[in-house]
């Protein structure tokens, strides 16, 4: 199944959603290792690596987003209090936004602070002329670093907590298409 229904996702959201969970958490990862390492050529790759990706974050999630607009959400369960799904659909909407803000903020530092991004030696986006946005974004992406950390953080315990002690099948649909008992009550 290609398209989501109400009760499960489909393939192509379910790509979006790993590609995407595994290069921004790699990203994340990489962004705390950088920051404080000492000028090195390790510390100058694992920098171009960072950006390259964050490019292509840049670059999927209009895709994400679109998709997301034009195929229904699979519900949470019945089961679910309306407080944790609250909770939960701001968290997605945070965990949106930064992972539009993060790279473009990523973008708008690098350019405007005099360095060109090179994605994967195969082209390189030049730099602009240097602004004072860049010292701006710069602060901006760290603040967002934190937020995006966190927000993905409270996703993973989420879907933990579904499947190990809620065990009602919210993480399954996400990774299978067999979510049997999805929407049963926990005894």
């Amino acid at each position: 199944m290609l398209k989501n229904t109400s009760q499960s996702y489909g393939s192509y959201t379910k790509s979006f959603h790993w590609i995407m969970g595994i290069i921004i958490i790699g990203i994340i990862i990489a962004g705390f290792i950088m920051t404080s390492l000492a000028d090195s050529d390790q510390k100058w790759f694992i920098y171009a690596q960072h950006k390259a990706f964050g490019m292509i974050i840049l670059v999927l999630i209009p895709l994400r987003l679109f998709w997301r607009l034009i195929n229904p959400q699979p519900k949470l369960p019945k089961s679910t209090p309306p407080w944790q799904a609250r909770a939960a659909n701001l968290n997605i909407l945070f965990l949106y936004l930064c992972m539009l803000l993060m790279p473009l903020s990523g973008f708008i530092m690098s350019s405007f602070g005099g360095h060109p991004i090179s994605i994967f030696t195969l082209f390189t986006i030049p730099a602009f002329e240097k602004h004072q946005i860049a010292g701006i974004m710069h602060e901006t992406h760290g603040w967002l670093a934190w937020g995006i950390a966190t927000s993905v953080t409270l996703h993973v315990l989420g879907a933990l907590y579904h499947h190990f002690i809620l065990k009602d099948g919210v993480l399954k649909r996400m990774i299978s298409e067999k979510h049997s008992h999805f929407n049963k009550v926990p005894a």
